[in-house]
């Protein structure tokens, strides 16, 4: 999955939430693991936001990594198994 949040507001409290109920429950309680390349915000007062939904996903399937770019972040998910 890859999740460009270049343009993201700071404040997403909604969307946070949204991602821990479907995505994080769903891939932990269905038995498979979720692969998330992250391009981060340009918007440094956004990037905290990243960093609790991340925080959050250590307790779930997903395998994420942090990219300041899309193509690296393509790369990445293109080199998993």
């Amino acid at each position: 999955m890859l999740v460009d949040q270049r343009d993201m507001a700071p404040s997403m409290e909604a969307e946070c939430t949204w991602i821990g109920k479907f995505w994080l429950a769903s891939s932990q309680s269905d038995g498979y693991e979720l692969y998330g390349a992250v391009v981060i915000p340009s918007d440094v007062f956004a990037r905290p936001s990243v960093n609790l939904v991340m925080n959050d996903s250590q307790h779930s399937a997903l395998t994420y990594r942090l990219f300041e770019g899309e193509e690296e972040a393509e790369a990445w998910l293109r080199q998993l198994p």
